[in-house]
């Protein structure tokens, strides 16, 4: 009788071993998450946020404007000191 119920605790010893190797593995592969600290290293510069002008097409940082009729555009400070002498302009 004690021999069986020594089998039967290895054997569930056995079962709970493998079914966390399965989770642990299976996590792995099929998370979403991506961790923080492959990321952090990457610098991201002025010159990678710079987007084209609507005038002028130059990439600068932009700021985001609408007129009147509510077309929104994203001018550079250039463009954007030109076109408020021409007509009104309300930030975004």
């Amino acid at each position: 009788m004690g021999w069986i119920l020594g089998t039967m605790i290895v054997v569930i010893l056995v079962v709970f071993v493998v079914t966390g190797m399965k989770r642990k593995s299976s996590s792995v592969r099929g998370s979403n998450v991506i961790q923080l600290k492959s990321k952090a290293n990457v610098k991201i510069s002025s010159e990678n946020n710079a987007q084209p002008c609507s005038r002028c097409r130059h990439k600068r940082q932009l700021a985001f404007c609408a007129d009147d009729a509510g077309a929104v555009r994203g001018l550079c400070n250039e463009c954007r000191r030109e076109l408020e002498q021409h007509q009104e302009l309300y930030p975004v």
